[in-house]
């Protein structure tokens, strides 16, 4: 496996870990970030969306799909922490919740990062959807 689905595995497990807090231990996860407990039903399923996303970024790097690591890129770098940071400055949520914004970002560096290596190098594996 290359550096950039390397990347995009170790994203899935994070959303993986995420999504079972969020289904199996939500008030946790809310009590952590200083958020009122719910027992309302939304929480799990954001953490089954939550899930479903990261098996796409799991299946996504077992096939090299180069087109969706620069998805994701664009995606974690250019719309999820204007998202964040707008629900926060809103109101809406909290300032700690922009530690996911972060994890995001940070994330997003590291798979951009690794396709720019790859580009100077050569493909590193197969694309899925690419005209190369």
């Amino acid at each position: 496996m290359n550096n950039v689905a390397l990347s995009i595995r170790v994203f899935a497990i994070y959303l993986f870990g995420t999504a079972a807090t969020l289904i199996f231990a939500p008030n946790l996860l809310l009590k952590i970030l200083g958020i009122a407990v719910t027992e309302e039903h939304w929480i799990r399923l954001v953490g089954m969306l939550v899930f479903f996303i990261g098996y796409y970024y799991w299946r996504a790097s077992a096939v090299d799909a180069r087109q969706f690591f620069e998805w994701t890129v664009f995606g974690r770098l250019a719309l999820v922490s204007p998202f964040f940071i707008g629900f926060v400055l809103m109101g809406w949520m909290p300032p700690i919740m922009l530690s996911f914004a972060v994890i995001d970002v940070l994330g997003g560096l590291w798979t951009r990062a690794a396709l720019k290596n790859t580009d100077s190098f050569g493909s590193a594996g197969a694309t899925v959807g690419s005209k190369r």
